[in-house]
């Protein structure tokens, strides 16, 4: 092959020996058409040193774009080869194009189709006729041009009915509807009753029996004989066996109804009317894997997943053999979620629907094996913490040095990959540390560990290719242990050790002292506890004691209080008996007339006089003041030390104040009107110098 740069036409590419020519530019991926170096490398892949940048031509590769983004005519959703036309359904249009497809340096010659504006579901072919499933409708294509059929709007896909010629079941999004072909046009004939689900993917087990997905359900419809209801719906999920509820789509392979599902392949067991798992077809393909469409061409089954395309003889005696798995993982063929989909031309072409439009897989032969044995690398080792770190890089040369990791940074990222660029879409990985068992398969270039034990590690990576051979490396790395499990950190543990048996013996040591030093502080504390219930027992003994002197001299004050009582209640009985017979004999003496009675007069005067002696002086008043002064705290003393001056009377009258008595009572005992008592009350206040607003009974009982 020769390739050619130009300033503006990209790479041109030439067969010496077929003189096809090939073009790369910016209408197909390139990115810019000024292309300064060029040069192929030992797997006959290009590179190319642009005005912008390097690109990678990967030649070995099995898809080819027909237009990418900016060129784009819509995102891919079906297609079709009749009639000499490549249809390409979009979500903007339907369009088509001449096939074979010439790839020159120009976009290829796509046109659109008249009329087609708008979302393409699909693209069927029933008969010698081709239909646009549309989202305005079912659409009749006639090259460049489309017609409508019938005013239903909504359409997903169609199919021709088992055991029928000139009728079709039409998915829509409220149910589904059964066309007829009369007189060589097709019309509606009417919508099946009862079935209001979504019916984008069906496929039919009989003309009566229809197996409908529609995103998160599977169902089993039975219709009528007449097919225009629907007699019996059935759904299917998890609890009947599915691996889950969603991403199940329905197909049909040599007769029989498949479901792929993200846990391989599944087929209806009308025995336990359960979902199982077909090992047949999981076998016959790439294992169970993630299929997201499963259809038949030309006696072969062929299996789409995001990763890969795997194409199986459906007739070949030794299941497998002749199997053939391409993968796609590459960023310009990014499927359209929900509507993954495959469409073979021939037996060596397909076309893959995708976000930039479509992709054109030319299918491999079976290749011999080549010799990878040294095309596997690691290429980078980072500690990833606390950040990136590079602690080794691959060389040629094949030294490899072996870090040592510090246990703070425990997290390590090996980077690795194979040397050939043409490979590197169609080759799977897998690793493992220290002789474990080998990974999964893996796409991922990567590998990160982290919180690993101290210890020597080996890790092992190889890629299996495509013809099943396989390269492997290594890569040896130490981590080392945290400076607690260190020989230092033991040696200090060992100190540390000999350190607490010697605490703890001091401590037991010092326990047994603090213990026995206990026993005399217990015995201390209840020596001091039995003093002071002693001394509260005496205080106690003494308060009563006390209390009983108290009663005793309460009772002897109470006995002195009664006897000052009764003397100062003889004392006025006497003092109102000697007044009476004093007011007896005046009226004797009043009553005597005559001179007879003179000396009868005279004694009885004596009489009188000695009883007003009797009155006026008394040793009777003598004992009540010493009475007084013991019952009241020698106050009749202290009232003769305050107030010198005070007449007898004047004494008694504040005695006798001090004992509550009312002047009426006091009248008679000072022997004196009771006008006299006021009198002698008003000159005490005036002897004490007391306020107008103070009172002589308080005075007393409070000053004196």
């Amino acid at each position: 092959q020769i390739a050619l740069g130009t300033v503006h036409k990209g790479i041109i590419l030439v067969n010496k020996q077929t003189l096809v020519t090939k073009y790369f530019n910016e209408n197909n991926g390139l990115q810019n058409n000024t292309v300064l170096s060029m040069a192929f490398d030992r797997s006959h892949n290009l590179w190319a040193g642009l005005d912008s940048g390097i690109d990678y031509i990967c030649l070995n590769s099995s898809l080819t774009n027909l237009y990418t983004y900016p060129y784009s005519f819509g995102t891919g959703y079906a297609a079709f080869l009749h009639n000499d036309f490549l249809y390409l359904g979009t979500n903007r249009g339907l369009y088509y194009v001449k096939y074979p497809v010439v790839m020159n340096d120009n976009l290829p010659d796509i046109k659109p189709v008249g009329h087609s504006s708008g979302q393409v579901w699909n693209l069927c072919k029933i008969g010698d006729d081709l239909f646009c499933l549309h989202d305005r409708g079912l659409f009749l294509v006639k090259g460049s041009e489309m017609e409508r059929i019938g005013n239903i709007s909504g359409t997903w896909t169609c199919e021709l009915i088992m055991g029928k010629k000139n009728q079709m079941f039409v998915g829509v999004y409220d149910g589904m509807y059964v066309f007829e072909k009369q007189n060589g046009t097709w019309k509606v004939s009417h919508k099946i009753e009862g079935l209001f689900d979504s019916c984008r993917f069906f496929e039919q087990e009989s003309s009566r029996v229809i197996w409908v997905f529609n995103s998160d359900k599977t169902l089993r419809v039975e219709l009528s004989a007449d097919l225009k209801r629907a007699e019996n719906i059935k759904s299917y999920g998890v609890t009947k066996g599915f691996p889950s509820e969603r991403e199940i789509y329905v197909s049909k392979l040599n007769h029989k109804i498949y479901f792929a599902t993200p846990k391989g392949a599944y087929e209806y067991n009308d025995k336990s009317d359960c979902m199982q798992h077909s090992k047949e077809i999981d076998n016959l393909l790439n294992g169970t894997t993630t299929y997201s469409r499963l259809l038949e061409f030309n006696n072969h089954v062929i299996s789409l997943s995001h990763k890969e395309i795997c194409i199986a003889n459906l007739r070949n005696y030794k299941k497998g053999a002749a199997t053939v798995v391409v993968p796609i993982e590459l960023p310009g063929v990014e499927l359209v979620q929900g509507a993954e989909k495959i469409v073979p031309l021939n037996d060596s072409l397909m076309v893959i629907p995708n976000d930039c439009g479509f992709a054109m897989l030319k299918v491999p032969a079976l290749k011999t094996k080549k010799d990878y044995s040294r095309s596997m690398f690691v290429r980078k080792v980072f500690v990833s913490y606390p950040k990136d770190s590079l602690v080794y890089i691959g060389n040629f040369l094949g030294e490899k040095e072996k870090p040592r990791i510090p246990y703070a940074h425990n997290s390590i990222r090996i980077e690795y990959s194979i040397s050939s660029f043409t490979q590197g879409e169609e080759v799977s990985y897998q690793y493992r540390l220290n002789g474990g068992e080998w990974s999964d398969f893996t796409v991922s270039l990567t590998k990160e560990y982290s919180n690993l034990p101290e210890g020597d590690y080996v890790f092992e990576v190889k890629a299996v290719f495509l013809d099943g051979s396989s390269s492997a490396d290594t890569f040896s790395f130490q981590i080392l242990p945290p400076w607690y499990r260190t020989g230092i950190a033991y040696a200090i543990y060992l100190v540390l050790f000999l350190l607490a048996l010697w605490y703890v013996y001091r401590w037991d040591d010092s326990r047994v002292k603090r213990k026995k030093e206990q026993v005399v502080f217990e015995k201390d504390k209840e020596i001091h506890h039995l003093e002071k219930e002693y001394e509260k027992e005496k205080a106690i003994k003494e308060r009563q004691i006390m209390e009983l002197e108290k009663e005793k001299l309460e009772y002897d004050l109470q006995h002195k209080s009664q006897e000052m009582a009764n003397l100062m209640i003889n004392f006025v009985r006497k003092n109102e008996m000697l007044t009476e017979i004093k007011a007896d004999l005046y009226k004797v003496v009043s009553s005597m007339k005559g001179d007879g009675t003179r000396d009868a007069k005279q004694m009885l005067l004596v009489v009188n006089n000695k009883i007003d002696a009797n009155i006026q002086s008394d040793e009777l008043l003598k004992r009540i003041e010493d009475q007084f002064d013991l019952i009241h705290n020698n106050f009749m003393k202290h009232l003769g030390e305050k107030h010198p001056d005070l007449s007898l009377n004047e004494r008694m009258m504040c005695a006798y104040l001090k004992m509550n008595l009312s002047s009426k009572e006091i009248a008679p005992l000072l022997n004196i009107s009771i006008r006299g008592v006021e009198t002698i009350r008003y000159r005490l206040r005036k002897k004490f110098e007391l306020e107008r607003d103070e009172g002589l009974t308080e005075y007393l009982n409070t000053k004196i």
